[in-house]
């Protein structure tokens, strides 16, 4: 596959553990091509940026930039950066806020379903295979009252968490929380465990939640079908579809009429499985599985799969990305990280076409966009590839959206070893047949 390469910041560390540098506007596109123009905003120098997540403030709806930042010794945090729609062009607008330097390691951090407790916050899962923060948790950040976190599990020793979504398991009327954890340690196996914590109404924001074992095998990321949009979704039993890291598959789990869970293997082949996202990556109507895996050589890849949501059954792995090489040095680097499919517009046609996809490469030190070489061709899974950042260093959880209500989203790619977040903007061009239009056949 042709590679498109594009170095566009030269970092610029600075001593202090949060300093938001200038937004440089930027006169001139760093790239612009048949499909979109690329303009950088600027850099925000951050401490040890891991994993980014767009929310919007429940009361007054505006974005606000989640940022988990970690690291090996000294104090983890949870930061918030809003007021995006002025800040976007005046940084000095821009407003952070420490949320939470107790959670051990957080990972990915999510605003949470206001019914989980009544009120407004943010479900956080942490933990990793550090010494010290082995031992993680899933956590509840109250929006109002942010250093006030609650922890909803109960300690076990050296296991992580990565990914948490809600669900009403036992159909009680009360939305649990259903989450995949994992340990590797010094000696013995990696395992990991796929879980759900009971909601239990009253006082639920005090005390540990129950814990209830779904499965063996999943350790970190994992999606729920039933929560997505798609045609007889919502009527399935309860069904996730996780990654096994440490086993090497992607598998499907549908609760029983019994209440167990029966397996379904997808693929036994895709290396060490990471990270997961069910998106309608073809255009047909249907939901695909869009993954990555996370491999030190020539197979870290990046796949689509289209299955059968009555059957669960496969009907065809592609090969989106492959080949990522692996920078960064270190023992046991890998490449890619996680996977986030987007559009280009708010436009309503938009929905019609094929979704572009935003990979962060991790141990590539790179961000990857994938542009499908057809808008809605069904049969046609071919991608052009576009190396949209340099960031010599780690890549962490990228994120996209809309911050200044412009109509065209904002890229957020994390550096971690830099203590960076790129910035951009990108426009789909107007000849492009993804600026909301179909192209002619």
């Amino acid at each position: 596959m042709k590679r498109n390469p594009l170095w566009a910041f030269v970092p610029s560390l600075l001593p202090s553990l949060l300093f938001l540098g200038p937004l440089l506007a930027s006169a001139s596109p760093v790239l612009s091509n048949e499909f979109f123009t690329l303009e950088k905003k600027g850099i925000l120098n951050i401490n040890k940026p891991g994993y980014l997540n767009l929310v919007n403030d429940p009361t007054t709806k505006s974005p606000h930039l989640l940022v988990s930042s970690f690291q090996a010794f000294g104090k983890d945090n949870l930061y918030s950066i809003a007021n995006w729609d002025k800040g976007l062009a005046a940084p000095e607008l821009l407003e952070t806020t420490n949320l939470n330097n107790q959670i051990t390691w957080p990972n990915e951090a999510r605003l949470a379903d206001p019914q989980l407790f009544g009120f407004e916050g943010i479900v956080v899962a942490g933990g990793f295979l550090v010494p010290g923060k082995s031992t993680g948790a899933i956590s509840f950040v109250p929006w109002n009252q942010p250093q006030n976190a609650h922890t909803l599990t109960s300690p076990k020793n050296g296991w992580y968490y990565h990914r948490s979504e809600e669900y009403d398991v036992n159909g009680d009327g009360l939305p649990d929380l259903v989450t995949a954890r994992g340990t590797m340690p010094m000696m013995g196996k990696p395992d990991g465990e796929l879980i759900w914590l009971e909601n239990p109404g009253t006082n639920n924001s005090h005390s540990p939640w129950q814990e209830h074992f779904i499965a063996r095998g999943p350790d970190v990321h994992f999606r729920i079908l039933n929560k997505t949009p798609y045609k007889h979704a919502t009527m399935l039993p309860l069904t996730i579809i996780a990654t096994e890291f440490s086993a090497r598959k992607l598998s499907v789990y549908q609760q029983n009429a019994a209440g167990n869970f029966d397996t379904t293997v997808l693929d036994d082949q895709l290396g060490a499985a990471f990270d997961i996202q069910i998106e309608d990556l073809n255009s047909d109507g249907t939901p695909d599985l869009l993954v990555t895996n996370h491999e030190p050589d020539a197979k870290a890849s990046v796949f689509g799969y289209e299955f059968d949501i009555q059957t669960l059954k496969l009907i065809k792995k592609h090969t989106l990305l492959t080949g990522i090489e692996t920078r960064q040095r270190g023992f046991k680097q890998s490449s890619p990280g996680t996977v986030l499919a987007f559009r280009t517009s708010t436009n309503p046609e938009q929905a019609k076409l094929k979704p572009w996809i935003l990979v962060s490469g991790d141990g590539s030190q790179r961000a990857h966009l994938l542009i499908p070489k057809s808008d809605s061709e069904t049969q046609n899974w071919s991608y052009s590839e576009f190396e949209i950042w340099n960031a010599n260093s780690t890549v962490g959880q990228s994120t996209v959206g809309d911050v200044d209500g412009d109509g065209n989203p904002e890229l957020f790619i994390p550096a971690y070893d830099s203590n960076q977040i790129a910035v951009f903007t990108i426009n789909a061009n107007k000849n492009s047949p993804f600026h909301g239009r179909r192209r002619p056949h």
